[in-house]
């Protein structure tokens, strides 16, 4: 299960790396800047740790793990992050690939890095959902 959780957070965490090593070479006004995303990045990790266990308690708790799987894929398919962290919940389960079918059947790939309509008017990184879900707060 460890080993599913790590698959379920290395996107932000490599982005948060990508971050830390690219602070140590530009001058601090960018290095303040890379250290903002690097805290937004640890926020995204800990709301894509607890999507995972979101979706393996579903997945647990369903009587067609293999329908959910794909199902939970197309609800989570916002942002490459998202996308990780279910397919790694199905891994639990043995059902990655179900899940990986489900999202390239619908025109994922893997060179899809920005969250979906991020390069359109009313982008979602321009939403309080979106920032509010990127670090994991829950909306009452």
């Amino acid at each position: 299960m460890l080993r599913h959780r790590i698959l379920a957070i290395w996107p932000p965490m490599t982005l948060m790396a990508l971050a830390f090593t690219l602070a140590q070479f530009v001058p601090l006004p960018l290095s303040l800047l890379a250290a903002a995303f690097m805290a937004l990045m640890f926020f995204d990790a800990a709301a894509r740790l607890d999507e995972f266990e979101n979706a393996v308690s579903r997945l647990r708790a369903s009587h067609a793990p293999q329908a959910l799987a794909g199902v939970l894929a197309y609800r989570h398919r916002g942002s490459w992050c998202q996308r990780e962290a279910v397919k790694a919940a199905a891994g639990v389960f043995g059902l990655r690939r179900e899940a990986a079918e489900a999202l390239y059947d619908r025109g994922y790939r893997w060179y899809h890095f920005l969250p979906d309509g991020s390069l359109r008017r009313n982008s979602p990184l321009l939403q309080v959902n979106f920032w509010t879900d990127l670090v994991g707060m829950k909306r009452t």
